[in-house]
């Protein structure tokens, strides 16, 4: 009998499973039976964590199923020990591949070269970054044809890395057949190798048809909700058409797996929703029927964390002077809104602008489940963040983070009205500043979403006390906006001036991205009254040097 590639993924698991099992008491010598149970615990730690995230749990189950099919001895009669004879019995790359098969061999290619930004580098390197033609709208995807293009760059190529005098050579098949098998066993099936991929944003169950049954009057390609994911790169979004879930079920379980490690609260179709994180950090927000319409997941990377405020500007004229600018408000201690479409990084944005916030500040993080991990890029600084959880809410969080002496206050997201009151009770009494991120896409609006926020919680009856209160809480804004077709994004900063005694206020853009000239151009200083209140906030003489330099003396 010929086993086949099902049969070896069953040895592997029930290999793995009796092991787990298998009566400790056999072990006489204490030493020897206190390894054996370290042994068989970190396993099982390893497995039960492996989808989370966290790649080192991944490669420690993949290294172990690698030596189980690899070592004799392991399997009675050796059914399953694999060579470089046998393996093409389990997985031959020189016969017809599915096209999930040939993207493995594609990534696998990649990862040699650029590790975790081997998915990106398949998108640049070979031009997929663009806008196509989809359903008589442009939109991004890479589907089938556009894989099975690059495999066959792969073949003509013929790199000695991955082949030898009969094709694909053993390496390459063995750690495919092994990844294959930890991720319909262990992993997290088709989007495993792509959840540890530099990308920012995942997501499955966002597209097609939620059952089988297909409405008389669909009259798209058939495409059901468990095809294809969803990530966002560089802000925009990018169908991935060539991969798939398989089956409704499978995409269930993905979906209800992914948002397990450390879980608060049942997830039930009671629940209908839950937000959670991943080991490795990333947001996860996961939903499912009756709620949504069908089971979906979306995954948050954080990737572009780690990239600085000089990177995020990019390299157009002036745009050292955005840079000076930020540096001026953040150290000047003026609240400052983060506001913009969503997608286009106002999170990230906020996390490298607490680069300029001085050591000898404390930094109060409140957000609601832990993604920013300021600390770990900025060690050095004193930083606590708090986050919503069990039958603490964000506003309980926050109002906690205010006892803990803070003097600047980060708000990931200032998403409910009682939020925005917290806020501008921040900035007015407790601490120095509040900066945050906020969804109003235009400056004015912001403003008028602050005083609204205020009546709508019945802080005041009147529009006029709502907009002193929100002027005075916030005097500029970051707004942030993205060009689809290049992917940079823009940063122009407004103040907010008040005019007939509050009444109604006037945007002053101080320094804006001009589309036309594709630069930076400086258009207003700030007002007197506001150059003054950063002056005396300054804390010090290098502070206000830089300030009078670039609002007085030009």
């Amino acid at each position: 009998m010929i086993n086949t590639f099902d049969d070896l993924k069953t040895y592997v698991t029930k290999s793995i499973d009796l092991y787990l099992k298998e009566n400790l008491n056999e072990y006489k010598d204490i030493k020897e039976f206190e390894k054996e149970k370290k042994r068989r615990e970190y396993l099982r730690n390893h497995l039960k964590n492996a989808k989370f995230g966290d790649e080192k749990d991944k490669e420690y189950v993949k290294e172990y199923i690698k030596n189980l099919i690899t070592t004799k001895g392991h399997s009675l009669n050796n059914e399953f020990y694999i060579d470089n004879k046998n393996i093409k019995n389990f997985i031959n790359f020189n016969k017809e591949l599915d096209i999930y098969l040939i993207y493995l061999i594609v990534l696998y290619v990649y990862k040699r070269d650029y590790n975790y930004k081997a998915f990106t580098n398949i998108i640049e390197n070979n031009d997929l970054f663009k806008l196509k033609i989809v359903s008589d709208s442009k939109g991004y995807y890479v589907d089938e044809k556009d894989i099975l293009n690059i495999y066959n760059k792969i073949l003509n190529k013929k790199d000695k890395r991955f082949f030898d005098s009969d094709g694909f050579n053993y390496e390459i098949h063995l750690d495919i057949l092994v990844q294959l098998i930890y991720e319909e066993t262990y992993g997290n099936s088709n989007i495993d190798e792509l959840m540890h991929q530099d990308i920012d944003d995942i997501g499955i169950g966002l597209s097609g048809l939620q059952t089988d049954s297909i409405p008389r009057y669909y009259k798209q390609d058939k495409r059901f909700c468990y095809e294809g994911v969803w990530i966002k790169y560089k802000g925009s979004l990018i169908d991935l058409r060539f991969l798939s879930l398989q089956s409704f079920k499978n995409l269930k379980n993905i979906v209800k797996e992914s948002v397990s490690y450390n879980q608060k609260g049942q997830f039930s179709k009671s629940q209908g929703f839950l937000l959670s994180r991943g080991k490795d950090g990333s947001r996860r927000m996961a939903c499912i029927d009756p709620f949504a319409e069908n089971s979906a997941l979306w995954i948050r990377k954080f990737t572009a964390k780690n990239m600085d405020f000089d990177s995020m500007l990019g390299d157009y004229k002036n745009a050292s002077l955005v840079k000076i600018i930020a540096q001026i408000f953040i150290k000047s201690g003026a609240s400052l809104p983060i506001c913009g479409y969503q997608g286009v990084g106002k999170t990230s944005t906020l996390e490298s602008l607490a680069e300029f916030i001085q050591p000898f500040y404390a930094i109060r993080v409140i957000e609601s489940t832990f993604e920013s991990n300021l600390r770990h890029k900025y060690p050095n600084k004193n930083i606590l963040t708090v986050q919503e959880y069990g039958d603490v809410d964000l506003e309980r969080a926050y109002e906690f983070s205010l006892k803990t002496t803070g003097d600047i206050y980060i708000v990931q997201e200032a998403s409910s009205d009682s939020m925005v009151v917290d806020i501008t009770r921040t900035a007015n009494r407790g601490g120095r500043s509040v900066i945050f991120t906020y969804h109003p896409n235009s400056p004015k609006k912001c403003i008028l979403e602050i005083a609204n926020a205020l009546l709508r919680k019945g802080i005041y009856k009147d529009l006029r006390d709502s907009l002193y209160t929100a002027l005075n809480t916030v005097n500029i804004c970051l707004q942030i906006e993205m060009d689809m077709e290049s992917k940079q994004r823009y940063y122009n900063f407004y103040e907010f001036i008040p005019i007939n005694n509050y009444k109604d206020f006037k945007v002053v853009p101080i320094i804006e991205f001009d589309l036309d000239k594709k630069e930076y151009v400086f258009r207003n200083k700030i007002s007197k009254e506001f150059y003054k209140e950063l002056y005396r906030k300054s804390p010090l003489d290098e502070d206000r040097k830089l300030l009078k330099e670039i609002f007085q003396d030009k």
